[in-house]
């Protein structure tokens, strides 16, 4: 989570931490150390979502992408935490900040609707999805990974008329963290 954590925000990058990794080969821990970055992607900017995606693929399901913006022509849809392109699959992790803390000025109502708005606009465009909640990940998986391998088998329903790309290059727009 703390190598996501700082890809996420731009403190270093992957190939800054295999180079550190390598140079401190003699060093006791730096098998796990390699570990933990073999494990690390740019793109998962919470908790949540690292726990998720190594949950996911623990389960056997493919590794996703993340952070990609789906657009329908020049007007951005949504940013998905995680997508399987050749499926036409997403997964969200839904967390509570969004409704008990929104932030541009919404409030909870406001940021609910929006959320509805956003996945109907995801719908409209055949994309199919699963919402994981933290408990879900602790409790409920298995559900959750049955659900996603349902839709991976269905294949995607047409050609999609959407595109998508690697939103604001995986980064996130505001860092948590400031940079040292």
């Amino acid at each position: 989570m703390a190598l996501d954590d700082a890809l996420a925000d731009d403190r270093t990058t992957l190939r800054e931490l295999t180079a550190a990794t390598l140079a401190q080969t003699h060093w006791v821990g730096c098998g796990a150390a390699a570990r933990a970055i073999s494990l690390a992607r740019l793109g998962a900017h919470s908790p949540h979502e690292t726990r998720t995606r190594l949950a996911l693929i623990e389960a056997g399901l493919p590794e996703p992408l993340l952070q990609q913006a789906v657009f329908l022509g020049s007007r951005l849809v949504a940013v998905l935490d995680m997508y399987w392109p050749d499926h036409g699959v997403f997964a969200e992790c839904d967390g509570m900040v969004k409704y008990t803390d929104p932030w541009r000025g919404r409030s909870p109502a406001d940021a609910l609707r929006e959320e509805k708005r956003r996945q109907d606009d995801l719908l409209d465009l055949d994309l199919r999805g699963v919402r994981i909640t933290p408990d879900d990940v602790r409790l409920r998986l298995h559900e959750k990974v049955e659900r996603l391998r349902s839709l991976f088998d269905r294949g995607p329903t047409s050609p999609p008329r959407y595109r998508t790309e690697l939103f604001n290059d995986g980064l996130r727009i505001t860092p948590r963290a400031a940079a040292g």
